[in-house]
């Protein structure tokens, strides 16, 4: 699977989760619709640019490390025509280079696994938060009940083998609810909340 070809997948497989997710942090959050938003890890920029979307007045920087998803990413910026949002090449666990207090909310969608270092990142979100800023981030569980376990394995048929390997290869990588817990625990994160699904579990702050 080259990234084109991920590009596609992600904006197909991730549609409605995208939707929801949007939803939850625009009416559980409320936030400001002049709010100044970071995003951690676009990857290919659909998170970020329906937020964007639906969010119009606000100023978004959308984070992501390869290269390649940034091209890809400000392409598809290009194609929705949606203006108030900026893809900038910057790793999670450079955040020091952001001011203290500067932003109202910090997203990030289905990449916590990837940080190397999540405490630390934790931490750099809490410094440049304003005071009452606000934040939400969502990934996989990978304590998953036989349930969620027995639906990955009926969706997974219906993908091309690539595909399906790489979404289990996603899950697998992800933290459980309690592994997530313990590194909250010794961050400088105030007043988070974990709410969980089937699959995944939100952490935020309302």
């Amino acid at each position: 699977m080259d990234w084109e070809e991920y590009n596609n997948w992600f904006k197909q497989h991730y549609q409605r989760e995208i939707k929801d997710f949007v939803s939850f942090i625009i009416h559980e959050l409320k936030i400001d619709y002049t709010a100044r938003i970071l995003d951690i890890g676009s990857g290919p920029g659909w998170f970020s640019l329906e937020l964007a979307s639906r969010m119009p007045e606000t100023e978004i920087i959308s984070l992501e490390q390869n290269a390649e998803l940034v091209t890809i990413a400000n392409q598809n910026k290009i194609d929705t025509k949606i203006t108030n949002i900026n893809f900038v090449k910057h790793a999670p666990d450079e955040l020091h280079t952001l001011s203290n207090r500067s932003l109202d909310c910090v997203t990030s969608f289905k990449v916590l696994k990837q940080w190397s270092f999540p405490q630390p990142v934790f931490n750099e979100i809490a410094r440049v938060l304003k005071k009452d800023g606000k934040y939400a981030v969502i990934d996989y569980r990978n304590d998953l009940k036989m349930l969620a376990k027995a639906s990955i394995w009926f969706t997974s048929r219906a993908m091309p083998p690539d595909f399906s390997s790489y979404w289990k290869k996603e899950i697998s990588k992800s933290f459980s609810l309690e592994e997530i817990v313990k590194i909250l625990l010794q961050t400088k994160l105030k007043d988070w909340k974990i709410r969980t699904t089937l699959f995944d579990y939100f952490i935020y702050k309302v």
